[in-house]
């Protein structure tokens, strides 16, 4: 059994305590040096790593996984999450999720959408990155 990984790092600033489609982090869950010739996404998805920055008032952080750019066609539900802060940097902060579903992609799509909202204040998105294996 492998794991495999993608990586989103596009700041989104002023990540506040609604869900924004315009402050989204894609996934492609297959690229070319991964996926069989005509083949669907098929995998268990196992570990979502945020990392946040210029924390605002924010305890936690709620993460919903879709399969549109839109929000709606949840793949992983809101899932809350406190923040750990930075030990030198009080402003920066991770928190982390153990997601295992098993995923089928079934409009070969290959992308899945992170969707993050705060319990209060804002927060920038600085990274995420989304752990599978097959």
């Amino acid at each position: 059994m492998a794991v495999y990984g993608t990586t989103d790092d596009t700041d989104r600033a002023s990540v506040g305590t609604s869900f924004d489609a315009a402050k989204s982090h894609e996934h492609a869950l297959n690229t070319a040096s991964l996926k069989p010739t005509n083949s669907k996404f098929s995998g268990k998805l196992s570990g979502l790593f945020v990392q946040v920055s210029s924390i605002s008032s924010a305890a936690s952080i709620t993460v919903r996984l879709t399969r549109d750019s839109g929000g709606d066609e949840m793949v992983v539900p809101d899932t809350t999450a406190t923040l750990s802060t930075g030990i030198t940097t009080a402003t920066d902060g991770s928190a982390v999720y153990k997601i295992d579903v098993d995923w089928v992609d079934p409009a070969d799509v290959d992308s899945l959408f992170l969707f993050v909202k705060t319990d209060a204040g804002t927060v920038t998105l600085d990274r995420s990155v989304l752990t599978w294996t097959d």
